[in-house]
């Protein structure tokens, strides 16, 4: 499924720009590849993300206890992220996880979480269509492709998830924000057990990283 025209994205993935409409239908629309890559594609395709703008850093604590800042990215699981525009993804090909976060709660109120499988089996609760909302109304979101089954870890390499997205009104990189260590912290509060479930998947702080 990947091809040249794939790049490395910063949230994780491989992404092509296939349209950008003009006129007066305002829209893009995006391939979108999650899979397992061998361990010296990945770090060259980290490498290149890197090189970019505004990529998404982690921080570690090395064997001396000073922090070491180190670009995050994964060919097959994205970091969580909030699109200014309103995002149906189609399904193509194998199988993702999406995980979502509600933005935006109302005071006082824990938020929302989803998790959605887009994939083929209807009948096991999987989507071919997800809409996810953007802006005031939107949700934290990523992907990652599910481990194969307890069993089936030799056809790990055989796993991935191709869909399009289509943005509306349309992409652009100054629209899109990566969730922070502080934003979990002011979406979930004394809430410890859900910050550590979803801190692996959120970008460093402004100070201590980019993003």
């Amino acid at each position: 499924m990947l091809t040249d025209s794939h790049k490395p994205v910063r949230e994780g993935g491989y992404f092509s720009l296939t349209h950008v409409a003009d006129g007066q239908r305002l829209f893009s629309s995006i391939f979108y590849l999650l899979a397992p890559r061998p361990d010296h594609v990945v770090k060259q395709d980290t490498e290149r993300v890197g090189q970019g703008e505004f990529a998404v850093y982690q921080t570690d604590l090395d064997s001396k206890g000073s922090t070491q800042k180190e670009v995050k990215w994964s060919p097959h699981s994205a970091v969580f992220h909030l699109n200014r525009s309103a995002t149906m993804h189609l399904h193509h090909a194998g199988r993702a996880k999406y995980t979502l976060i509600e933005a935006y709660p109302a005071p006082g109120q824990a938020p929302r979480i989803k998790e959605i499988i887009v994939g083929a089996n209807a009948e096991q609760g999987e989507v071919r269509q997800l809409l996810v909302e953007g802006g005031d109304q939107g949700w934290w979101k990523r992907s990652e492709v599910p481990l194969p089954e307890e069993g089936h870890l030799d056809q790990l390499d055989k796993t991935g998830c191709l869909i399009s997205e289509v943005v509306i009104p349309a992409f652009d990189w100054k629209d899109h924000k990566f969730l922070r260590q502080a934003d979990l912290q002011s979406l979930f509060g004394e809430d410890q057990d859900s910050i550590r479930r979803f801190q692996p998947f959120a970008a460093a702080d402004a100070g201590s990283g980019n993003a």
